[in-house]
C-alpha cells in the first residue's frame, strides 16, 4: 500500500495509483495477479518496491504494523514503503475560470445564451442546480433565469386543434395553418428551445397537441 501526502498527490487519484499504474504500464511483467487496492495483500506491492529498488529508486518502511480493513472487517500485518513520486503542477487554476455576466450573445438556433467563458456565455444551471433551487422554494428565480432572460417567446396556440400557428403581419391577427382561421388562437410565452422542439417532433411525422386552459 502506498501513502503520499495530499499536497504532493494530485486530485481524483487513490491508494493504489501506484500498483495500477505498474500494471498498466506493463513495467512487471513477473507480477501474474490483477492491479487494485488490495494486492499488498498477494505481496504484489513488496515486489514492486523491490522492483523500484533494483532499478534505482530509494524508498523505506515508514510504517511496521497492524492495519484495520474496515471494508472487509479483518486485520492485516502489512509493510508501508515510503517512496518518491513525482507529478506535474496542477494546470487548474481558480483564477482562470472566475466569470459572470449580466447579459451577452445568444446562440442564433435556440435563442439561449452561450455557454462557457471563452464565448462569453452565461453560467449553466443543469439538473442538480435545479433541484436545489425547488428545495429551497425558489421556483420564481427558476422562471426568471431559465425562461425571461433566457429564451422566452410568445407562440400562438390554436384551442382548437392544439397546434402551432403563427401571426400574420398583413391582417394583424393571428392564424391557424391547420383550421385556415384565426377564431380560436391564443397567444402564451413558452421556451424557445421548447417550440423548437414541437416543430423538430413535427417533422418526424409525431404531432403533439397542446391543452390550453384560462389562465
Amino acid at each position: 500500500m502506498v501513502i503520499l501526502t495530499p499536497q504532493n498527490f494530485p486530485r481524483y487519484h487513490r491508494l493504489s495509483s501506484a500498483v495500477v499504474y505498474f500494471h498498466g504500464a506493463n513495467l512487471l511483467p513477473e507480477v501474474k495477479t490483477y492491479g487494485e487496492i488490495l494486492s499488498f495483500l498477494s505481496g504484489v506491492t513488496l515486489f514492486i518496491c523491490t522492483w523500484i529498488a533494483v532499478h534505482g529508486c530509494y524508498y523505506t518502511y515508514l510504517l511496521v504494523g497492524t492495519w484495520m480493513l474496515q471494508i472487509y472487517s479483518f486485520q492485516i500485518n502489512i509493510k508501508v514503503p515510503e517512496e518518491t513520486w513525482n507529478v506535474n503542477n496542477d494546470g487548474f487554476k481558480v483564477l482562470d475560470k472566475i466569470h459572470a455576466r449580466g447579459s451577452g450573445p445568444r446562440v442564433m438556433l435556440t435563442r439561449q445564451p452561450t455557454d462557457g467563458r471563452a464565448r462569453n456565455g452565461g453560467l449553466r444551471v443543469g439538473e442538480m442546480e435545479k433541484d436545489c433551487l425547488v428545495a429551497y422554494g425558489t421556483s420564481m428565480l427558476l422562471y426568471e433565469r431559465l425562461m425571461v432572460s433566457s429564451d422566452q417567446f410568445e407562440a400562438q396556440v390554436c384551442r382548437a386543434c392544439g397546434l402551432l400557428g403563427y401571426y400574420n403581419q398583413k391582417l394583424k391577427a393571428a392564424m391557424c395553418t391547420t383550421c385556415k382561421n384565426g377564431d380560436k388562437v391564443s397567444t402564451m410565452k413558452l421556451p424557445y428551445a421548447c417550440k423548437l422542439l414541437i416543430q423538430e417532433l413535427q417533422s418526424m411525422n409525431i404531432c403533439p397537441r397542446l391543452k390550453l386552459a384560462e389562465a
